[in-house]
């Protein structure tokens, strides 16, 4: 083994002056490269610079808006595609005037949170569709594919990603939408009038039949009432035989009373038409309902637009209509425990017409009986506590103002909703039901069919 000699140091721990002065002579004059040396680095060099150009025009030709922006809502970079797309002349007008993304891009500056809150949850973003608002105000429909970039220990830096203007496709999405649920409404309007095209018929030819019987009926009624009433009115007259009388006079009355519903129902008393305050014939149905509520168990709200126009109506008739729904109302909630509610809301529809909600909290109307409601004769009352012409007269007084009534859709529950609808200036001149003359009321109807006074 080679000794050093005393007092000699270390090449590897020592100060050299020698070798400090061939490393300043290197950087001061730079070893000479090889000429193959040279044309490597050269070449790489090249390849460098055509990679960055590839990558800054494709940067700045793309279709697609490209950025790079921080958490508290700066842009680090963006493309002209970009700016472009959000307003601007430039990118760098872009990245100046916007210093808070959130506040001044997004319409609604929760979509920020929510995209912030899903990058740091999920790292990634696909399909993240928003409005934005541009430079002029105008409003566009974006989506946007982004990314969170962190540093290798994990801390966030910023986002990076790319937006589409994918406005042309919302809009045609909502345009598709608005004709899809004007084509539903057009639908169920197309439904409610053959419904209700249906029920006319029907209830056209019972017309025709109950006029008849009607007719047929109040020459023997009137003669009934009639000499009960003379036999009444003779002295000294047996106390058993006066009470029978009274008895035949009530149902003879009932029977008479009856035959005016048929009468009504058959359409033989054409519409007085006058204008008509509908807010005052609801007050005047109401107050045809004191005795119904006497006992405080039915509460009444009227909730009356107080700007609707007079309507050209009958008035006895419409609030024979109201009266006629408030009572039902009222009778249906009485078989119910508890307080009913019974609220009549007027207003206008969308086209103009008026309406006339009449709404209880009573047991309802199930599927069922909604398409039978107002078929002549049809009740769910006991027997003896409805004829089942009500709605049935209800439906043909509406009928002859031009108007409609319906049994609205609800979830299934308490309460039924009826609402009816009404033309301002009156029944179109084809929508009047003109009332049948006798000889229509009797034509095609057997002998037997009709029972005749002897």
């Amino acid at each position: 083994m080679k000794r050093r000699r005393p007092g000699s140091r270390s090449r590897d721990r020592g100060f050299s002056p020698r070798a400090e002065r061939k490393s300043a002579d290197r950087a001061r004059h730079p070893r000479r490269l090889r000429p193959s040396e040279q044309r490597r680095r050269e070449a790489l060099q090249r390849a460098l610079d055509r990679a960055e150009a590839k990558f800054r025009s494709a940067f700045e030709n793309a279709v697609e808006g490209i950025f790079q922006t921080t958490p508290d809502g700066h842009y680090l970079y963006a493309n002209p595609a970009l700016a472009r797309m959000y307003g601007y002349g430039s990118a760098a007008e872009l990245m100046s005037g916007i210093s808070d993304i959130g506040r001044q891009v997004y319409v609604d500056a929760e979509r920020r949170s929510e995209f912030k809150r899903l990058l740091a949850e999920y790292d990634a973003v696909r399909a993240f569709e928003s409005q934005i608002r541009r430079r002029d105000g105008s409003v566009i429909w974006i989506s946007e594919y982004a990314r969170a970039v962190r540093d290798a220990r994990g801390r966030l830096l910023y986002y990076e990603g790319t937006v589409q203007d994918v406005s042309e496709r919302k809009n045609a999405e909502e345009a598709l939408a608005r004709q899809v649920q004007e084509t539903r409404e057009a639908y169920d309007r197309l439904r409610a009038a053959e419904e209700q095209l249906v029920q006319h018929e029907k209830l056209s030819a019972v017309g025709i039949l109950v006029g008849g019987l009607a007719h047929e009926l109040n020459n023997p009624l009137t003669g009934i009432l009639g000499f009960a009433e003379l036999l009444s009115a003779r002295p000294n007259l047996d106390a058993v035989v006066r009470g029978h009388l009274e008895h035949i006079a009530r149902a003879g009355a009932r029977a008479k009373a009856i035959v005016a519903k048929l009468t009504t129902f058959a359409g033989l008393h054409k519409p007085d038409l006058t204008r008509v305050d509908v807010n005052a014939a609801v007050e005047s149905a109401l107050e045809q309902l004191e005795h119904e509520v006497a006992g405080g168990r039915v509460a009444i709200t009227a909730e009356l637009d107080p700007d609707l126009p007079e309507a050209l109506l009958d008035a006895g008739q419409i609030t024979q209509v109201l009266a006629n729904l408030c009572t039902n109302a009222v009778q249906a909630m009485a078989a119910t425990d508890g307080r009913g509610v019974l609220r009549i809301i007027t207003g206008r529809t969308s086209g103009g017409q008026l309406e006339i909600r009449v709404i209880d909290n009573g047991p309802g109307i199930d599927d069922r009986e909604k398409a039978k409601v107002f078929e002549p004769f049809y009740t769910t009352k006991d027997v003896g506590q409805g004829t089942g012409l009500g709605l049935s007269i209800v439906f043909r007084i509406v009928e002859e103002h031009g108007g409609t009534i319906r049994v609205a859709d609800s979830d299934p529950g308490p309460g039924a909703t009826f609402i009816v609808t009404l033309p301002v200036d009156g029944p179109a001149r084809s929508a009047v039901v003109e009332p049948p003359s006798d000889s229509e009321l009797l034509e095609g109807l057997d002998e037997a069919s009709v029972p005749r006074a002897s």
